[in-house]
């Protein structure tokens, strides 16, 4: 999970607007999936979101430490206007959510989905969700 979240978040560092910074964030999630699929698979199964839930608030802890590091970029971009002002919680949802959708159908085997393709389309869509300019 640290390599997972923490490799993306690194991406965040060059970028100059919060555009850019999804589209960063999206590719580096995606290019992990591809090039590390067996810990993309552990990070990704069932049994790692049983554990997830049954340990609640333990994971959530764990894991908003790794998030914090998108949370705390996002927050200034929030504050100038850039991205829509929304809780972190359900922006993380719209930035993660297309991403990890993509993961697990890639990763459960369907081979209609071609993760250059989503590298490609999905910080387009994601940034639209989030964007503070208007539809």
């Amino acid at each position: 999970m640290g390599r997972l979240l923490g490799e993306p978040a690194t991406a965040l560092g060059p970028a100059r607007t919060a555009r850019e910074g999804v589209g960063a964030l999206t590719r580096a999630c995606l290019t992990f999936i591809r090039e590390h699929r067996d810990a993309a698979l552990l990070v990704h199964s069932s049994r790692a979101d049983r554990i997830g839930m049954e340990r609640g608030k333990e994971s959530c802890d764990a894991q908003e430490a790794r998030v914090s590091a998108f949370a705390e970029w996002l927050r200034p971009r929030i504050e100038a206007g850039e991205v829509a002002p929304l809780p972190l919680p359900p922006i993380e949802s719209l930035v993660l959510g297309p991403v990890v959708g993509t993961a697990r159908r890639r990763l459960s085997g369907h081979d209609d989905v071609d993760l250059d393709e989503a590298a490609h389309v999905l910080p387009d869509r994601i940034w639209r969700s989030i964007s503070a300019e208007p539809a």
